[in-house]
């Protein structure tokens, strides 16, 4: 005899019985012995040991199943088998129903996204450790392990192929270049894929560069008279006219020093002969490019036409730079200067002094507690970039010991038919230190100073000299004497 034992919610009874089973009306039949009668709840776990079936055994489909909007998916108890509508994410099934070893099937009915081990309770763990996107009529296999659902199975459709996003294109069949070709849609040439290393290029369009090396090249572009004989590091450069184009600053174009034995000129922005009755060459030192017209000869560097522009750095002679462009001072003595009507410094004062007969002008600045002033107007030169000047004041001292003197200066400026009664900018100041009497102080420069109103090359400016005596940096006891103020500025051209 076989015991069967019935386990689920419901009513349940024990049942013993032999021979074979067969499941006809809901009743089970022990041959044609009726034991006992079962009514099987839904949900029921039935539990018989090993037996043998015959015929087919048959799972329901249940109703349909909307993809959740929450991603926990909920299946009917109606069957095993369901369609799934809509196109919301999957990303678990509720397993409280279900029993270790259960099976179902999805078909899906358009396209959503299976999630692959979401992270949730009951996750849905796929063969191929990534999602699933679905199409229409796609089937999904799962076996519940007790806790997570387990990809058993798939159908995608067509039976074509997969393209998985965990394998390699090596699970595929060897693919020629022109199997590739077809299923490539912007592909640009034709002919075999090329790699890296060492290819050959059948007549390619490269378009332009941005980088290269020419050396081991047998041509040159552009006029056929630049063709080199050689190669381009060493070979000699045939005809007369280089475009200065060809004289870009690296090796690529001149590789090395290459001599001129005769005139030539170039024709670009500038236009240049070199070596009039001589020799004449262009070297690159790894850093400039460098132009030497009288290497033999008495040869000439003659612009006879245009700018020769130095776009970066100076123009130099042996080394030492002569542009007239960049930092420049001038020198206003106190002879130039005059007190001010408000908080007026002393006035202009000569003494000798004592040892060699040295005639000094100053201004005394006497006052260690009070601002005290003069002014006076300067006309900017006309290369003056209109921009920030700084200050540095000259001074002595007769009767100091120690401390500090704190100067200022402020400027503003004029142009025809502007207002002369208006206001400085602001102060900028410098603290320095006394050193000993009737020696000479040079202070530091001041900060940046920007001049008021609208200042241009050419323009006058009025400045403001002060000593700071309000300022607690200023704690020199004594009178000041000032010689003359240093003013630095910024060209931005050889002449106005």
């Amino acid at each position: 005899m076989t015991w069967a034992t019935i386990t689920g919610p419901g009513t349940t009874t024990a049942t013993k019985f032999h021979g074979d089973i067969m499941n006809k009306h809901s009743n089970l039949y022990n041959g044609t012995d009726i034991s006992d009668t079962v009514t099987i709840h839904a949900n029921t776990l039935w539990t018989m040991g090993n037996q043998t079936m015959t015929g087919r055994f048959q799972t329901d489909k249940g109703a349909d199943v909307a993809s959740p909007a929450g991603g926990i998916m909920t299946l009917g108890t109606d069957g095993n088998v369901f369609d799934v509508t809509g196109t919301n994410t999957i990303n678990e099934i509720l397993g409280t129903t279900w029993t270790l070893g259960a099976q179902i099937v999805l078909q899906f009915d358009g396209v959503l996204t299976v999630t692959h081990n979401s992270g949730g309770t009951n996750d849905i763990l796929l063969g191929n450790a990534a999602n699933m996107t679905t199409a229409a009529g796609n089937t999904l296999s799962l076996f519940f392990d007790g806790t997570d659902w387990v990809e058993t199975a798939r159908n995608v459709g067509d039976g074509a192929g997969d393209a998985l996003t965990a394998n390699g294109l090596d699970q595929f069949a060897a693919t020629t270049s022109l199997e590739l070709l077809g299923v490539i849609s912007d592909e640009t040439g034709t002919g075999s894929l090329v790699f890296a290393t060492s290819p050959t290029l059948v007549t390619p369009l490269l378009g332009t560069p941005t980088s290269g090396v020419l050396t081991n090249t047998t041509g040159y572009p552009g006029d056929s008279s630049l063709v080199t004989v050689g190669t381009v590091a060493s070979g000699t450069w045939q005809g007369t006219a280089v475009a200065s184009a060809y004289l870009d600053a690296d090796t690529a174009h001149l590789g090395v020093a290459q001599a001129f034995t005769a005139d030539k000129t170039f024709n670009d922005n500038v236009n240049a002969t070199f070596g009039t009755g001589g020799d004449a060459d262009i070297d690159y030192d790894g850093t400039d490019m460098k132009i030497n017209p009288q290497v033999v000869g008495s040869g000439n560097l003659d612009i006879t036409a245009g700018n020769l522009d130095v776009l970066t750095g100076t123009v130099q002679e042996a080394g030492v730079d002569i542009s007239p462009i960049g930092l420049h001072d001038t020198w206003i003595p106190v002879s130039a200067v005059w007190p001010a009507t408000t908080l007026p410094c002393g006035d202009l004062t000569k003494r000798e002094l004592a040892t060699y007969d040295v005639d000094i002008q100053t201004m005394a600045f006497t006052s260690t507690t009070a601002d005290e002033v003069c002014q006076c107007s300067w006309t900017m030169p006309k290369e003056w970039d209109g921009g920030t000047v700084t200050a540095e004041f000259i001074w002595t001292a007769l009767g100091g010991s120690a401390g500090n003197v704190r100067w200022g200066i402020q400027g503003v400026a004029f142009a025809n038919d502007d207002a002369l009664d208006a206001a400085f900018g602001n102060i900028q100041e410098v603290t320095d230190a006394w050193i000993a009497n009737d020696d000479q102080h040079t202070s530091a420069a001041t900060p940046a100073l920007t001049i008021a109103g609208s200042p241009a090359a050419g323009e006058m400016v009025q400045f403001k000299f002060l000593r700071s005596g309000s300022d607690a940096a200023d704690t020199f006891a004594t009178t000041a004497e000032l010689i003359g103020v240093r003013i630095n500025y910024t060209t931005d051209s050889a002449q106005g």
